[in-house]
């Protein structure tokens, strides 16, 4: 039981109660499987590109970059 006891203190709420001790890391992802992304929308998200690079996709293309000096956003037609 004491296993069972120290995996639920180790867990993450899913509600917001009590706050991580660590960062919160991500694999790199890729345009097709971005590591952040939504579940309603999977090709919508942000991944690493490059070094020091996040790239934010939409439908398999890119809509972004950030790095630590400049950024840009394909804003599209409207």
């Amino acid at each position: 039981m004491s296993d069972i006891a120290n995996e639920l203190t180790n867990s993450l709420s899913r509600n917001g109660q009590g706050g991580m001790l660590a960062a919160l890391t991500f694999q790199d992802g890729t345009l097709t499987t971005p590591s952040i992304a939504f579940t309603q929308e999977t090709t919508l998200g942000f991944y690493r590109s490059a070094a020091g690079m996040i790239t934010a996709t939409k439908g398999l293309t890119v809509i972004g970059n950030l790095n630590a000096t400049q950024g840009t956003i394909d804003c599209g037609t409207f």
